[in-house]
């Protein structure tokens, strides 16, 4: 069957894992057997230095295949070979196989590699524990620091430090539920208060409570405009009602409706003035003296006092009862009637009665209602 190669213990410990693995026992070799083995038939690995007989032949009959200095196998009732690569070395005379690299590294370099610091101390503590490495799932503990930026799951009520009263819960707290946070173009719902200093876009309609009837709708229209509100200097449109008792400013011209023909124009110009209107400035009574008026004479002046009255104005006056059946102010066939003359001082009103019938007149009591206007 041509050479049979002895592998060293390195190679046996790699084949001991391959089950089952068949292979002829030469002479020697440091391979003890279990048990009779025939002749011709194969053997089975029991472990790395025993081995025992399969019951049978082996399977592949054939020539060996592969080429010079390769390790056979079996090959589905084959021979075939496969050649080590540059991690091992085979040394035929001896089939002893040495591996040195793994991936084309040494051993040795891997070896002596020198681990971070800290590496080997926590290597060294419980894993999970103070000082020692993290395992999937395992516990943080209090790190220095850390960047959490892939990291998902953080629970809001215990894992955020820092954050004011109340911030937390209303984290947890579903958007647009009562207690929750309020988002950009979100709902208010019902603050317990609020300072709208910088806010805009309040609906009048709804969104001021406590108005009067119809003046949110009067908000809501165009100033000074119907059913709207009258801003300062504004014009008040035709209300259907107004107590003007403080107004000022009110044009009679047009101010006014109502009025008599030439009535505003007289109420526009100067009191007193041409085509003006008068203006009372005293009334009152004056009680005529009783005593004998001897012919071309007058009777003591009677004064009153008139606050306001000036020496330019006119007093009338008129009788308070009928004259004409009094003694002296009535119809006389004889021309016995006396005369009034009432005149002006300042702050007074003043009346005399004169005589200018030829005898003497006693005339009786008569009172006199007199005004002064301008």
């Amino acid at each position: 069957m041509g050479k049979i190669w002895r592998l060293s213990a390195l190679l046996v410990a790699t084949l001991a894992l391959i089950s089952p693995v068949s292979a002829q026992i030469p002479g020697g070799g440091g391979i003890t057997a279990q048990g009779a083995v025939v002749t011709g038939n194969c053997v089975k690995w029991i472990s790395s230095t025993v081995a025992a007989d399969s019951g049978g032949p082996c399977g592949g009959t054939g020539s060996p295949g592969g080429i010079a200095n390769q390790v056979q196998f079996n090959s589905a009732g084959s021979f075939g070979g496969f050649t080590f690569g540059g991690d091992a070395t085979l040394v035929v005379g001896t089939g002893v196989l040495t591996v040195t690299k793994t991936n084309g590294t040494a051993f040795g370099s891997l070896a002596t590699a020198t681990p971070g610091t800290g590496v080997l101390a926590a290597i060294g503590n419980t894993l999970n524990a103070a000082s020692g490495l993290v395992g999937f799932s395992g516990a943080l503990g209090t790190p220095t620091s850390a960047t959490l930026t892939n990291a998902t799951g953080l629970p809001i009520s215990t894992g955020l430090s820092g954050a004011g009263t109340g911030v937390l819960t209303a984290l947890g707290v579903n958007v647009g539920s009562a207690g929750a946070f309020v988002t950009f173009n979100g709902a208010l719902g019902t603050p317990s208060s609020g300072t709208l200093t910088n806010a805009t876009g309040l609906p009048i309609s709804t969104g001021v409570s406590g108005l009067g009837t119809n003046v949110a709708a009067a908000l809501g229209n165009t100033l000074n405009a119907a059913n709207g509100l009258v801003g300062f200097s504004g014009a008040l449109g035709t209300p259907t009602s107004a107590t003007l008792t403080n107004a000022t400013g009110l044009p009679i011209s047009t101010g006014i409706s109502g009025l008599g023909t030439g009535v505003a124009t007289a109420a526009a110009a100067n009191l007193s003035a041409a085509g003006g209107i008068t203006s009372t400035i005293a009334s009152g009574t004056a009680a005529l003296g009783t005593s004998a008026i001897t012919s071309g004479a007058c009777a003591t002046v009677v004064t009153v006092a008139a606050t306001n009255v000036a020496t330019t104005d006119t007093v009338m006056f008129g009788y308070n009862s009928d004259p004409t059946a009094v003694t002296g102010y009535g119809a006389s066939a004889t021309g016995a009637v006396l005369t009034i003359y009432p005149y002006p001082t300042s702050g007074n009103v003043n009346v005399k009665v004169c005589n200018s019938s030829s005898g003497s007149i006693t005339p009786s009591a008569m009172t006199l209602n007199w005004r002064v206007t301008r």
